[in-house]
C-alpha cells in the first residue's frame, strides 16, 4: 500500500494497512513533498489525521515541509475545517 496515494484518495482502510505494513511509510512524500498527513488535512479527512496522529513508533514529523514550504497544518488552514485546524495546531505547536 502507498500511504501517500491512499491518503490522497480519502482510502481510511488503505492508510491503515500501509501503517500496519510498514510503520515507517508515516513520513513518506510525494514528489510534491506531500506526507499523508498533508493530503488528509488539506482533504478535511478527519479520520485519517486522527489516525496518523495517533501513531507513536514513529510519530508523523508534523514539521515537513512540501515543496511550497508549507507543513502539514498549512493544508488544514487550506481546507477550512475547524475541527482538523484545531487538531493539527494543537499536535503542531501544543
Amino acid at each position: 500500500y502507498n500511504i501517500v496515494k491512499a491518503a490522497k484518495n480519502n482510502a481510511y482502510d488503505d492508510v491503515l494497512n500501509a501503517l500496519i505494513e510498514d510503520p515507517s511509510c508515516i513520513n513518506d512524500q510525494d514528489a510534491s513533498g506531500l506526507t499523508a498527513l498533508h493530503w488528509a488535512a488539506g482533504n478535511r479527512n478527519y479520520q485519517i489525521c486522527e489516525l496518523l496522529l495517533g501513531q507513536t513508533n514513529p510519530a508523523p514529523d508534523l514539521w515537513i515541509n512540501d515543496s511550497r514550504n508549507r507543513m502539514a497544518v498549512d493544508h488544514a488552514i487550506d481546507g477550512g475545517s475547524r475541527k482538523i485546524i484545531d487538531l493539527l495546531s494543537l499536535a503542531t505547536y501544543g
